[in-house]
């Protein structure tokens, strides 16, 4: 089975897991909770002095309700992952999930997270040309990846050739 088959087999089972429990949460959300844990394993983050966990935080309104809380205590590259969704500016995040409800103000998160080398990832529209890393794009009904490599090798992130090769678009 080649890698791409993988990822979307992976993806398509944790939804399917999680659509038990989750039943409020709308589907989009069930895939894109399976493709953030995807995309970490073929991401590259710094090493964090204060902790070895994948720290994922949820900035703004957390529209995977219970979902990510399923990814809890999971390993990925030998690192726990730890949901984090009461962020505020002191909290040291791996990952940062920015929800549309934080629009307005994604300029200035982005710039926040920039000094602290954060894999930054959301569905606002037109995010990876801001300088957002990951952009979840589902317009078209099924969900698609932006990439903006050149952000993420700015900040010490390095974003596998394969996964890049499955994005609808890489800046």
């Amino acid at each position: 089975m080649n890698w791409k088959k993988a990822v979307y087999i992976t993806t398509f089972l944790f939804v399917i897991i999680t659509a038990r429990t989750a039943n409020a949460v709308p589907l989009e959300y069930k895939v894109k909770a399976g493709l953030i844990y995807n995309i970490l394993k073929f991401v590259e983050l710094p090493e964090n002095k204060e902790t070895s966990n994948i720290n994922i935080c949820v900035i703004g309104n957390n529209p995977f309700g219970d979902l990510l809380d399923k990814l809890n205590n999971k390993s990925i590259k030998g690192r726990k992952i730890v949901i984090i969704e009461k962020y505020d500016r002191t909290t040291k995040c791996s990952v940062a999930y920015i929800s549309s409800s934080e629009e307005k103000k994604v300029g200035g998160i982005i710039n926040e997270l920039k000094a602290s080398s954060v894999l930054t990832i959301s569905d606002i529209d037109n995010f990876a040309k801001v300088g957002g890393m990951v952009e979840f794009d589902d317009a078209s009904g099924n969900v698609v990846m932006y990439f903006n490599n050149s952000e993420a090798k700015r900040q010490g992130i390095a974003i596998s050739s394969k996964l890049l090769q499955i994005a609808r678009r890489v800046y």
